[in-house]
């Protein structure tokens, strides 16, 4: 059958199972999907999955730690270490399947990360950032992407 998955699955079953059950826990809260949303997301690749995740993280924990206008297929990760704050952004628009093509390159990628910076550097292709801190967070732009970049903050 054609159509969207959650439409035409031919082994559709009604059950008294919840989608989605939270609860406060302490001084937090803790959510309980009792279906596998990150294996769904996987396999069908529906923007509505990927939609309910950053709802249910967004909930759970409304002060973004990082925001970020990247394409999809730049995967970015925050990291700390030794001293300083790391960015791995990584361009996966070369990857097809079971293909590694060049990758399209992404222009003006901005990134806003929580807390105040002082320096940005890059360190595949050299350069220094420009911060911008505004409401908490501190504003960088990469202005090209190729295949990945590490940017270090101080």
């Amino acid at each position: 059958m054609i159509g969207p998955p959650e439409k035409v699955h031919v082994d559709i079953q009604d059950t008294t199972t919840p989608a989605i059950v939270t609860r406060s826990l302490g001084q937090g809260a803790v959510a309980w999907l009792p279906w596998e949303l990150g294996a769904l997301y996987y396999r069908h690749s529906l923007l509505a999955h990927a939609g309910l995740f950053r709802d249910v993280i967004a909930k759970l924990h409304p002060q973004r730690q990082l925001n970020t206008n990247a394409h999809p297929l730049v995967e970015v990760t925050l990291m700390r270490q030794a001293g300083s704050t790391q960015l791995h952004l990584i361009n996966l628009s070369g990857h097809s399947q079971t293909a590694y093509l060049p990758p399209v390159p992404m222009r003006e990628i901005r990134v806003d990360l929580l807390g105040a910076f002082r320096s940005a550097r890059t360190l595949r292709h050299p350069i220094d950032l420009k911060i911008r801190v505004h409401d908490g967070y501190s504003e960088i732009i990469l202005p090209e992407l190729l295949d990945y970049e590490l940017v270090i903050l101080q």
